[in-house]
């Protein structure tokens, strides 16, 4: 990188200047040259040096201030240096486009890039070269909530990068029962990178009818990426929680080396998925839990309050971990069968 440095006399004899120039970060020294040792301004006139740091050292990364300094007898002038050394970067600029092709404002939508080999996250702006996971998060102006994944985006010039929300699909899930209403719906994504360090992310959404889900690029390996949407179904209270439902439906769909595009998920019979009925024993009220988790699924329990006892019929995803949970009372996890019915029983002290 290189600036021009100009000295300007307003008097009426020429002057010689001594130049000296030095940057530094922390005790690293970074490499500094002049296209010149000693410059003469002439009378009434200007001078310029030319002043290049070389940021292909060994130092460490960062800025490097300094300064040049102009000596002439006793007096001297002092410019100040800046350089910043960075690994090879461009500049990337991400534009979310609404439902209505227009831009959408910064408070609606959120883009972050994650490095697929370091697995740290940031925003776009300034990026170092190489590969990324474009993830990006949007709202509706009536609630609808988007989200939007590219597994691996190659940075290896300047960008400007364009997300289409009306490119999302919804997801919709079905279950044999007419009374049948979302209580919530996790969805996201595990990450790994060649070492086999994993990082996992995901979001929420209660109100599955609002959910809209896109996949952008092409399919990855999918030993590196999968995506998974996990679903709780229940007969909802006027409150939407899941307060005394008699049932709950558990469900988790996965996709590997791409993003779900949508999801239409129905449940034609009971006796697709395990059936399980729990039995909560105790007095007054207390709360049950329950999760499901699998490789590259792993999300927050879902909880309901209860009159205790009370039975819950639970319809659970087949090969997949299943804890139960009452008050401080857990199961150990585990799966159980499509077709099946198991009898689990919690009591409270």
């Amino acid at each position: 990188m290189s600036r021009t440095v100009g000295f300007e006399n307003f008097g009426s004899a020429a002057v010689p200047l001594d130049l000296v120039g030095s940057l530094k970060n922390g005790a690293a020294a970074g490499v500094l040259t002049l296209s010149a040792d000693r410059l003469t301004v002439p009378a009434g006139g200007t001078a310029s040096v030319q002043v290049t740091s070389h940021t292909m050292h060994a130092g460490p990364d960062g800025l490097y201030t300094g300064k040049l300094t102009a000596t002439t007898g006793n007096q001297q002038v002092a410019v100040p240096l800046v350089a910043d050394k960075e690994v090879e970067s461009y500049d990337v600029a991400v534009t979310v486009l609404g439902t209505d092709g227009k831009p959408l404002p910064a408070d609606r939508a959120y883009v972050g890039l994650v490095n697929v080999d370091t697995l740290e996250a940031g925003d776009p702006g300034r990026v170092a070269k190489g590969k990324y996971g474009l993830d990006v998060t949007a709202f509706g102006a009536n609630g609808e909530h988007y989200r939007m994944v590219q597994p691996e985006l190659t940075i290896s010039r300047d960008s400007k990068l364009f997300v289409d929300l009306r490119k999302a699909k919804p997801v919709k899930v079905t279950v044999p029962r007419a009374d049948a209403g979302t209580f919530v719906v996790f969805f996201g994504y595990e990450l790994t990178n060649r070492t086999g360090d994993k990082a996992l992310t995901f979001n929420l959404q209660p109100q599955g009818e609002k959910l809209f889900l896109g996949r952008m690029g092409r399919p990855v390996s999918g030993d590196r990426f999968q995506s998974f949407v996990a679903s709780y179904v229940g007969k909802l209270a006027a409150d939407g929680t899941l307060t005394d439902t008699p049932y709950v439906y558990g469900l988790v769909d996965t996709r590997r080396g791409q993003f779900f595009d949508g999801l239409q998920r129905r449940i034609f019979t009971d006796r697709q998925l395990a059936h399980v009925v729990a039995r909560y024993k105790g007095s007054g009220e207390s709360d049950w839990a329950l999760v499901g988790r699998r490789p590259g699924v792993d999300t927050l329990p879902i909880a309901a309050s209860v009159k205790l006892p009370a039975t819950v019929h639970q319809y659970l995803e087949p090969r997949t971990d299943w804890q139960q949970m009452l008050g401080e009372i857990q199961n150990e996890p585990r799966q159980y069968k499509a077709g099946t019915t198991t009898y689990e029983t919690l009591t409270t002290p």
